[in-house]
């Protein structure tokens, strides 16, 4: 993000009138005018402190004004930063002290230069931050954006055009609470994230990524309803947003809100219709709900389950990825879906003294294991160092008494991790 240059233009009205019943005020005034501004910003600070002048909203306006002009300038740029930020007090306190709101306009135009140095100073420290993850830099950041919206909920008429100043320089003003919002995340400061980030939410921003990481923060508190309120505001504004709807179903995978998760699942799935990982999530989240009704002793739902799990792990595959990881999990998740009950039925012939059972389990747990080799082949041609896979070959083959393909597969386990 780049710093704007600072070209706002502010008039000093009728200084030789208003200021001339002090003389270092006036004194202020015409140094000013003639460039010397040290001199200046001594004589309006006496004037400031000097009885007669020291709750004059006129005095204090104008030691604003001075200082927001030195903060402008080049000579000044190692005090620019203290030099704003007395400015700032200063229009402050000239509003608060001008009751009949004499000076309004005038505080106002000059809080403009405050309000764009305060953004200016802030962005310089976000870009550190964002360049190499300097939390000290990005606490900097927040506090001076914090200070810009300080200044900025001073302006009244003025605050359109400060907007469209920063609108004219390619920057959505609203953009800043989410700059805000990631500052205080980055540097861990979690309610000033929570306050930038809702405020994007509340206004619909166009900043996708702010939902996401507010979302984040609700889930880590405890707070799934609101995080998944978040998405779903997200959602509404940017249907179709694919990285919207995977956030929404992993935070409902990561509460454990199973049913809900799958539900949301089979929406995704109309939405995103092409979409590998999408059916290979909802594979996978059938397959949990599946242990989870075989641990119950819920038969008919377990085999439901284990059948949504096996047609939408196909259907994923058939959609194909260049993402090669993925295509792994869902060959290998697949062929797990059938071999871990072959393993049960073979444990079950194992010990059964049933002869006709014996050879029922074992046609049954055999049909299983040509099933699943299809899809652990094909897994280990993508990857043929996992030490999980390999183990399952073996078994397999030690099963149906293939000891050459067991041999071949033990001998891979030397290069498995």
């Amino acid at each position: 993000m780049r710093t704007l240059i600072i070209t706002l233009s502010i008039v000093l009205i009728s200084l030789c009138t208003v200021f001339s019943q002090n003389s270092k005020t006036l004194a202020a005034v015409n140094y000013y005018k003639a460039g010397e501004f040290v001199k200046a910003k001594q004589a309006i600070d006496e004037a400031c402190a000097h009885e007669e002048t020291k709750n004059n909203a006129k005095a204090w306006y104008l030691k604003g004004f001075i200082y927001s002009e030195m903060a402008r300038k080049s000579e000044f740029a190692d005090m620019s930063t203290e030099l704003n930020e007395q400015a700032f007090i200063a229009s402050r306190k000239s509003m608060e002290l001008d009751k009949e709101k004499k000076y309004q306009n005038d505080n106002e135009r000059a809080l403009l230069n405050v309000c764009l140095k305060y953004f200016n100073t802030g962005v310089e420290y976000y870009d550190k931050g964002m360049e190499d993850g300097s939390k000290p830099a990005f606490k900097k950041a927040l506090y001076f954006f914090d200070k810009y919206f300080e200044a900025f909920d001073l302006l009244g008429p003025e605050k359109k055009e400060m907007t469209d100043f920063l609108a004219r320089n390619g920057i959505a003003h609203n953009d800043i609470y989410g700059y805000a919002g990631l500052a205080a995340h980055s540097s861990d400061d979690l309610e000033g994230a929570k306050k930038y980030y809702s405020k994007i939410v509340e206004l619909k921003a166009n900043d996708p990524v702010t939902y996401i990481n507010y979302s984040k923060i609700l889930f880590d508190e405890g707070n799934i309803d609101g995080a998944i309120k978040v998405i779903e505001t997200a959602r509404d504004e940017w249907p179709g947003n694919e990285d919207f709807t995977l956030t929404e179903l992993n935070i409902y995978l990561k509460a454990r809100r199973l049913e809900e998760y799958a539900e949301k699942l089979e929406e995704a799935k109309l939405d995103h219709p092409d979409n590998s990982n999408i059916f290979g999530t909802l594979a996978h989240a059938y397959s949990y709900l599946h242990k989870n009704s075989v641990a119950k002793g819920e038969t008919a739902k377990a085999a439901e389950y284990r059948k949504k799990a096996e047609q939408n792990y196909i259907k994923a595959i058939s959609l194909g990825t260049d993402n090669k990881k993925l295509l792994y999990k869902l060959n290998f998740n697949l062929g797990l879906l059938y071999y871990n009950p072959g393993v049960e039925l073979h444990n079950k012939a194992i010990d059964s003294k049933d002869e006709n059972k014996i050879l029922e389990y074992k046609k049954e747990y055999n049909d299983l294991f040509e099933k699943a080799l299809v899809y652990f082949k094909n897994a280990f041609e993508i990857d043929n160092q996992d030490k999980e896979l390999v183990n399952c070959f073996i078994k397999i083959y030690m099963i149906q008494e293939d000891h050459a393909r067991m041999n071949e597969f033990t001998n891979q386990l030397k290069f498995a991790h």
